[in-house]
């Protein structure tokens, strides 16, 4: 007996017992990044313990965030957090230094030709010895949206979703990640997923979207699920990792 994609799916749900995550990393040398911290001064890499000691006194301790929550708690997040307003970085030699870095993750990660890496300072954090932050997933949320899928519910997406995981299944095969019965598969299953499909991003394209993304700093292809999810209240798939 056939059984349809959203059959498939509840099946990959319930004998899931790890999630994958997809990553790249890269190194940089330190020589190329100046910062200075008001109130300890010029930072020197590696870090005496005697600025150390200056860093963690100017810290607070960080929070991090879970779904749409910012939270404390020391048992997941233990470190001292600097904020922005307080640091300074030559962005000339930030850039000589990050640039071909961002290119060269851009590549790893399969963007699309045209696709741009930035890199932003949020905040500077300071571990002392002991301290931490434990890897974790959102997977609360992530647990609940597949569920919904595999008993009824349908997917909201943007235009572009169909060309983003097709884009996705493309790399994955072309590193081997997956094999093709495994990529057959894949593409199977997610075209019998009750997507619907929101074709209304490109009419407002110029208009909504880039003051959508003007507004929070995103870029114009976030908007469109930043958009489809105020518009029917829907979740957002998040990871986070320490």
């Amino acid at each position: 007996m056939t059984r349809s994609g959203r059959d498939r799916l509840a099946v990959l749900v319930a004998g899931a017992t790890e999630a994958e995550a997809f990553s790249a990393a890269r190194t940089a040398p330190t020589a190329g990044l100046q910062l200075e911290v008001r109130g300890v001064g010029p930072i020197k890499l590696p870090v005496s313990q005697a600025q150390a000691r200056q860093l963690c006194l100017l810290g607070r301790p960080a929070r991090y965030g879970r779904g749409e929550q910012t939270l404390l708690d020391r048992g997941i997040r233990d470190t001292w957090e600097i904020p922005k307003s307080r640091v300074k970085i030559d962005r000339r030699r930030w850039d000589q230094t990050l640039l071909p870095v961002l290119d060269r993750l851009g590549h790893d990660l399969g963007l699309p030709s045209g696709g741009m890496l930035r890199a932003e300072l949020h905040s500077m954090l300071v571990y002392a010895r002991g301290q931490f932050f434990v890897e974790h997933q959102d997977s609360e949320k992530d647990d609940a949206m597949v569920d919904r899928l595999a008993a009824g519910d349908s997917l909201v997406v943007p235009a572009l979703w169909p060309l983003e995981v097709a884009n996705a299944l493309t790399v994955l095969r072309r590193r081997r990640n997956l094999t093709p019965d495994e990529a057959r598969i894949s593409i199977e299953i997610i075209r019998e997923l009750p997507a619907v499909i929101d074709h209304e991003a490109a009419a407002i394209a110029f208009t909504r979207l880039v003051d959508l993304a003007s507004e929070h700093d995103l870029t114009v292809y976030d908007a469109t699920y930043t958009k489809r999810r105020r518009a029917d209240n829907c979740p957002l798939r998040r990871t986070t990792r320490g």
